[in-house]
């Protein structure tokens, strides 16, 4: 309580809550392989950031083998997997600046099992992790 108002230091401060709340979002980190669960992840995390001063870490998060993930054809080169990704994250990356999130890098990774998504999180200091990939997609033709 604000001791001259009375009243709660919330009602004086606009964003007070979201600033202020018990664990504030500081880091996402945002791991995808690039295919279409790519853009509602990278919305959800947009919608977690705005107007607060959070960062985004977008990573290529990515099997080069994987035919899933590149347009149906495995890479055949370290070449063609970086170029992939590069255009997957640059993609990203633009979206999320143009909706206003202004602290967003990005990082090239080559999928190495799951601790090593979390070795990356403990280096870019995130302390949510949104996840993306074609093994989370709903099947439509079982539904």
């Amino acid at each position: 309580m604000n001791k001259i108002t009375s009243a709660p230091v919330k009602e004086h401060l606009p964003g007070f809550e979201r600033f202020h709340r018990p664990n504030p979002i500081h880091t996402i980190l945002l791991a995808t392989d690039g295919t279409s669960s790519g853009e509602s992840a990278l919305q959800n995390c947009i919608n977690l950031l705005r107007g607060s001063s959070g960062k985004l870490v977008i990573t290529y998060f990515a099997d080069p083998k994987d035919i899933a993930v590149n347009e149906g054809v495995a890479c055949e080169s370290d070449d063609a997997w970086r170029s992939h990704g590069e255009k997957v994250l640059n993609a990203m990356a633009a979206k999320a600046r143009a909706s206003g999130i202004t602290d967003v890098t990005t990082r090239l990774e080559k999928y190495q099992g799951e601790e090593s998504l979390n070795q990356i999180a403990e280096t870019v200091e995130a302390n949510m992790i949104m996840l993306s990939s074609h093994f989370f997609q709903a099947d439509s033709a079982a539904n």
